[in-house]
């Protein structure tokens, strides 16, 4: 058996990893998780915005289409021409543009289908999108006689307030989002 000498000066392997190294890869660890769900927080927020504007699309084509199929009174979807109706509160007053004294079913159906049709689309608005209101007027926007205009008007979220110096609350309100279509009949 052979012997073989050891320098007792040498140190011991080091097996494992110390306590800073241990601290340092929770740190990046940690830093990772909340990059992570901060980006997720920010996905789902952009996911939201980009369904309320398909939603919103979806409501002004399908404003376009009964205009379309009911185009013989297509004057009497017209409302508020200088300002938004609010949805969901009540129907607006669209002016009676049909022919004859009396506007009502019996006499003249087309005018009743547009406040239906006009009822029906200003309800689901309000139900869709977040403090909805709605338009339909005639721009003239080049002298086109059976050119009309839809628009919509939303807050994408809702207001928050913020602390701000001196521990008073202020609110902060997000701008309308705004879509449109112009089109002829």
């Amino acid at each position: 058996m052979r012997i073989v000498p050891t320098n007792r000066a040498e140190k011991p392997r080091q097996r494992g990893m110390t306590l800073l190294e241990v601290v340092v890869a929770m740190l990046v660890i940690g830093l990772g998780l909340v990059m992570s769900i901060s980006m997720l927080q920010s996905s789902l927020r952009y996911q939201a915005m980009a369904n309320q504007q398909d939603d919103a699309m979806r409501l002004l084509q399908e404003m376009a289409d009964r205009m379309r199929a009911n185009s013989i009174a297509a004057g009497n979807y017209t409302f508020s021409e200088h300002d938004f109706a609010f949805a969901g509160w009540r129907s607006p007053q669209i002016a009676a543009k049909c022919s004859g004294e009396d506007c009502s079913e019996e006499k003249d159906p087309a005018y009743a289908r547009a406040q239906s049709d006009v009822t029906d689309w200003l309800a689901e608005v309000g139900a869709v999108l977040p403090q909805g209101r709605a338009a339909i007027d005639r721009p003239d926007l080049q002298n086109l006689p059976n050119q009309y205009r839809i628009q919509l008007q939303w807050r994408a979220r809702e207001n928050r307030s913020r602390e701000v110096e001196g521990g008073a609350q202020a609110n902060t309100t997000n701008p309308p989002v705004r879509m449109e279509i112009v089109f002829i009949l």
